[in-house]
């Protein structure tokens, strides 16, 4: 996985063009109503150290051999994982599993950032998982959302992490990382950005990145995955802009 922090050269664009197409997206975010979001996104991110995540790294929360490893890795993000890395018979198994991990602190992160990826709303896993993993001794930095294809999800998402995480002194937000990975997320991508940023005005998590999950969109779309990756340079340019226009960091999968 590579973040994409500047916009030079992406696929087949160019930077001067990226920059034109950005000033085109929040112009249309203005007169959508949509760049309000600015104001409030410029007040949090000021405060925030930018997170580099050139390299994330997802280790099967379920899989002890592969977690003993996390110690070697030297990546900017581990991502202990309870979604597509584990088997259906084995997320229980994952969820205590990271849920140690957490508590004790027995495993060395070194310079890695910590962070959790729960599966997805529509799942019917998320909320054992959130569960689980928010009851810890010590909280993840980030949190990794899958398959976000719409804003009443993340209105979900939000109220079950404050049930669960209501009365806990939480020094800092979590930061919640969402992944686009569907031709309707795609659609609503600019709405799913603003309620993220506003629903963190009431919540313990703040939006702090954009994933896009080609190989479900392919699958999603129906296209064939080529050498060169023609059939994903729309989506991705796309995700970009709006990732920027949101002070949001694209993450390319």
């Amino acid at each position: 996985m590579a973040a994409l922090r500047g916009f030079t050269n992406f696929g087949n664009f160019s930077k001067r063009s990226l920059s034109q197409s950005i000033g085109s997206i929040e112009k249309w975010l203005s007169n959508n109503g949509l760049m309000t979001v600015r104001g409030m996104s410029d007040d949090v991110t000021h405060s925030r150290a930018y997170t580099p995540r050139r390299a994330l790294m997802y280790v099967p929360g379920n899989d002890d051999r592969k977690i003993q490893k996390i110690p070697t890795l030297d990546v900017d993000c581990v991502v202990l994982d309870c979604e597509d890395g584990v088997a259906i018979t084995k997320k229980d198994e994952a969820r205590s599993n990271i849920r140690r991990i957490l508590d004790t602190s027995t495993v060395d992160f070194g310079r890695s950032e910590c962070t959790v990826r729960v599966n997805s709303v529509d799942s019917g896993l998320c909320d054992e998982d959130l569960k689980v993993i928010l009851s810890a001794k010590n909280l993840p930095s980030s949190l990794h959302l899958p398959k976000v294809d719409f804003v009443d999800q993340l209105d979900w998402f939000t109220d079950t992490t404050n049930r669960i995480l209501e009365g806990r002194n939480c020094n800092q937000k979590i930061n919640l990382i969402i992944f686009i990975e569907s031709a309707q997320s795609l659609l609503a991508l600019p709405e799913i950005c603003k309620t993220a940023w506003q629903l963190s005005t009431k919540s313990h998590f703040v939006p702090d990145a954009l994933v896009f999950g080609s190989d479900d969109y392919c699958a999603d779309i129906g296209a064939t995955r080529t050498k060169h990756g023609n059939e994903l340079i729309y989506a991705r340019q796309y995700l970009v802009m709006v990732a920027k226009a949101f002070k949001l960091q694209a993450i390319d999968g």
